[in-house]
């Protein structure tokens, strides 16, 4: 460990039933078994005991992010269980000085769950919503329609947090400009505290690929979703939420400071089926197996990358903040300046508009935040060109 101050991720891999877009490693159906959560979460004990036992005493965990799949189909009694080893064996932070969410979908919540959370102690809970539209909720493959969204939104508020945090996706099949701005409307009339909005991912090997590949899937053209996310950029502007990260906005002192580790390339360490892990400049994977993991061979990969991959993981990550990162931050990690590795393609980029470098930080410019992947590519493919 090199900070004094780590953020700790646990993921649960069950779901009611998997997203027809959906490539995270989650179970959905009868997979979600109580047999097989008790057994997933006996392994989930044995990995929190082992990795607690490599982190000196004097590092705290600051926020606790727990995901999924829904983690709230999990057994509230093992969710206590699993939220008891991390408490016995890690060093925690103080409520006050703590985040800790959980995510949950809007079918899997009622009054009896929503005090469970409250009672685990997550202060924050993201919601995915997707939409407010049943139609594009549908097509998703979502268990929920839009009236259950509201409600969830309306018991998370009164019984758990007003640290809400939405999900939204843009991009849907059938989904148009105007049915977006609707569900942003209807999300920001809720008032999150927090609110995320992706843009739909056709992923190898999901039900939406084939469909694809079939050519049965129409999804919005590139110009309509870029409408759609300066939609969401402009809405959520005008309605008092700061842009911090590419596809994320919040109310003044509700960022998400569990991501942000990701995007600062602090620390972290990833327990459960497929969580990854990031100490002391070295990356870990578990395994995304089931009998592997049940076995307790958690770590399926791990590596400290050369100078260069370390470079690319910070670029690639801290161009996703919106204030970019600093030189000097550069410089410290790396010993070396960001124009003596990146100089000649970053120029090429400042030229066309979409990176912005001053004497102080390097960051995207808003027409480089719609091609964060070319711009991507450039530096990491034409440095020193």
């Amino acid at each position: 460990m090199t900070q004094n101050r780590i953020g700790l991720y646990i993921h649960i891999p069950f779901c009611r039933q998997k997203c027809r877009y959906c490539d995270f490693v989650s179970l959905g159906g009868p997979f979600a078994s109580p047999e097989n959560q008790r057994i997933y979460v006996r392994a989930l004990l044995q990995e929190v005991a082992e990795r607690a036992a490599q982190v000196p005493k004097d590092v705290t965990v600051d926020t606790i992010y727990v995901g999924g799949g829904t983690p709230t189909v999990l057994d509230a009694r093992l969710m206590n269980d699993i939220l008891e080893q991390v408490f016995r064996l890690f060093r925690v932070a103080p409520a006050g000085e703590l985040e800790m969410t959980i995510e949950a979908n809007p079918e899997s919540l009622d009054p009896t769950r929503c005090r469970a959370i409250r009672a685990s102690g997550f202060s924050r809970v993201s919601l995915g919503v997707q939409s407010l539209h049943d139609e594009e909720l549908r097509a998703l493959g979502r268990c929920h329609d839009a009236a259950t969204a509201e409600s969830a939104v309306a018991l998370v508020r009164e019984l758990v947090t007003g640290n809400i945090s939405l999900d939204a996706m843009f991009g849907i099949p059938g989904q148009t400009l105007s049915t977006w701005e609707r569900t942003l409307e209807g999300l920001l009339a809720m008032r999150p505290a927090h609110l995320s909005f992706y843009g739909l991912q056709i992923e190898t090997g999901t039900p939406f690929y084939e469909d694809y590949r079939r050519g049965r899937l129409h999804v919005p053209e590139p110009d309509a979703e870029r409408a759609m996310y300066e939609a969401a950029l402009g809405m959520t502007a005008a309605c008092g939420y700061g842009h911090y990260e590419i596809s994320n906005v919040a109310l003044p002192g509700f960022q998400c400071r569990h991501n942000l580790k990701y995007w600062s390339m602090d620390e972290y360490v990833g327990l459960g089926l497929s969580a990854h892990s990031f100490t002391g400049g070295i990356r870990r994977e578990n395994t995304a197996e089931w009998e592997r993991y049940i076995a307790g061979a958690y770590v399926c990969a791990q590596e400290s990358g050369d100078a260069a991959e370390r470079m690319g993981d910070y670029i690639f990550t801290a161009l996703r903040r919106i204030e970019g990162f600093e030189r000097s931050d550069f410089r410290a990690r790396f010993g070396t300046e960001f124009e003596a590795e990146f100089g000649a393609a970053a120029e090429q980029l400042v030229q066309r508009g979409w990176l912005a470098c001053d004497a102080k930080t390097v960051r995207l410019t808003r027409e480089g935040m719609h091609r964060t992947n070319v711009v991507m590519g450039w530096l990491l493919n034409e440095r020193g060109a």
